[in-house]
């Protein structure tokens, strides 16, 4: 990986960011071992500075040490033999618990089931079969015996017990209306489980939206809708609809791939009233983004990192696209999650 910086790539969207940019910096490129199918997703585990990296064709989870130095690649999980997955269908949704470094993840076989979780070093702690195909899968309490979900097919997110490999449905939403309604992917939720961010796709712009937890901690989503926060520039496929989130300053920031615009928008998220959001910025680079897929924020030295996944020079090379975010915030007031 190159480890000069290139260009400054960022558009400012927004007065209030006017010192905020980004800088690319290089690219990592998988090793021809997992160029079997493009990467879906990606997170950033803090105690160790590396990123976990879903596989989607390949349907397997690779951790990536040293990102900015010499890149280490290490297949923590096959996941390909635990579901009848289906042609087209693959590993498209995971999210770190920074506590613990547990892995939870999600991916639609195309019949019941996709939820896993996986220790910091693969070991499956979890192969979930809910009677639901699920697309991604977070913690949603601090003891991590409940996790929320996308039900693919759903217009709700659901809740769910994730100490059974039947996954027993605990509580579910109220419908959520169009165009923030089906064909549910990606979903993050944030550290005080108080709010649940999640992504879909469909005939219309890609939307991504909020459920606001009254009762955070409880486990409980039951009856409670979703307010929109974005719709991207246009539709894309089940590979495409990742979704990032950090905390910095007391406010959330959301980050949205999206392959029709050729960009990540960074979008701040008043946490107070989730529908005042305003993009802070469009990330992307003439060098990349053409097929984007997931984004994640990682601090190493004290400087914040954006990593993108990336479909590279041939339709299966996975790489990891990598900025440098300036202008966000000092050090100390970062807490990633």
């Amino acid at each position: 990986m190159r480890k000069f910086l290139i260009a400054a790539v960022a558009m400012i969207a927004a007065a209030s960011y006017a010192d905020t940019t980004a800088t690319y910096v290089g690219k990592i490129t998988l090793p021809a071992a997992y160029n079997t199918g493009f990467a879906a997703t990606i997170d950033f585990y803090n105690a160790d500075q590396s990123l976990v990296v879903g596989l989607f064709n390949a349907r397997k989870v690779v951790k990536v040490t040293d990102p900015l130095g010499t890149p280490g690649v290490t297949e923590l999980a096959d996941l390909s033999t635990d579901w009848p997955w289906g042609s087209g269908r693959g590993i498209s949704g995971i999210n770190i618990d920074q506590a613990t470094g547990n892995i939870f993840g999600g991916g639609d076989p195309g019949v019941n089931g996709g939820a896993f979780i996986l220790s910091p070093t693969g070991t499956k702690l979890l192969i979930g079969n809910p009677a639901n195909r699920m697309t991604s899968l977070a913690k949603f309490n601090d003891a991590g015996t409940t996790a929320v979900g996308t039900y693919v097919l759903s217009s709700s997110i659901r809740t769910y017990d994730v100490t059974q490999a039947s996954m027993p449905q605990i509580s579910v939403t109220a419908v959520f209306s169009s165009p923030w309604n089906a064909n549910l992917r990606d979903v993050a939720v944030s550290s005080d489980y108080s709010r649940v961010y999640y992504s879909r796709n469909g005939t219309t712009a890609d939307g991504y939206a909020v459920v606001q937890d009254p009762t955070p901690g409880d486990g409980d989503l039951s009856g409670l809708s979703s307010t929109g926060i974005y719709q991207a520039s246009g539709t894309n496929s089940i590979g495409a609809m990742g979704l990032g989130l950090w905390q910095v300053s007391g406010k959330e920031y959301l980050l949205v791939p999206d392959v029709t615009g050729k960009k990540v928008t960074i979008i701040d998220v008043d946490t107070s009233n989730p529908p005042a959001s305003s993009v802070v910025l469009h990330v992307g680079s003439s060098a990349m983004l053409s097929t984007i897929r997931d984004a994640c924020v990682g601090n190493i030295g004290g400087t914040n990192y954006l990593f993108v996944t990336d479909v590279g020079t041939s339709a299966s090379e996975v790489e990891i696209e990598i900025f440098q975010l300036n202008g966000f915030a000092s050090v100390g007031d970062w807490s990633l999650y």
